[in-house]
C-alpha cells in the first residue's frame, strides 16, 4: 500500500470547514430570507457530508485497512443527500417564483458547478 499524505486531506477539511462556519454563521447572523437562507443551509448540509466522508477516507488510509465506520457513511450520504434535495427544490421553485438576479445567477452558476463534479466523478 503507497503510504498516505495528510496534507490534501488537511487542506480538504481546512477548506471544508471554513464554508461550513461560514454557511452557519451566515445562516445564524441574518434574518431568515427564503432563498438564501435554504442556500446557505445546503450548502452547508453538502459541505459536512463531505467534511464526514473525508474524516472516514482519511481515518480507513492512516489504518492502512477498513474499519466498521458504516454510521459515519450513512451519515455522510444523508447530509449530502439532504444538502442536494434543497438544492433541487430551489432550482424548480425559480420556475415557479422569481428570485433577485444575483441569487438566480448564483444558483445557476452552482447547479453548473455541481453538475460538473457529478460528470468528472
Amino acid at each position: 500500500m503507497q503510504p498516505f499524505g495528510l496534507w490534501p486531506a488537511g487542506l480538504v477539511t481546512l477548506a471544508s470547514l471554513w464554508f461550513v462556519v461560514r454557511g452557519f454563521q451566515a445562516l445564524a447572523t441574518e434574518q431568515f430570507f427564503a432563498p438564501y437562507s435554504y442556500y446557505n443551509l445546503f450548502l452547508a448540509l453538502i459541505l459536512l457530508g463531505g467534511l464526514a466522508a473525508t474524516r472516514d477516507i482519511a481515518v480507513t488510509m492512516i489504518r492502512g485497512h477498513s474499519q466498521k465506520s458504516i454510521p459515519v457513511s450513512i451519515l455522510s450520504a444523508c447530509l449530502f443527500i439532504s444538502g442536494f434535495v434543497i438544492l433541487i427544490l430551489l432550482s424548480i421553485s425559480t420556475v415557479l417564483v422569481t428570485y433577485p438576479t444575483d441569487f438566480q445567477n448564483t444558483l445557476g452558476s452552482t447547479l453548473q458547478f455541481i453538475g460538473y463534479c457529478g460528470l468528472m466523478f
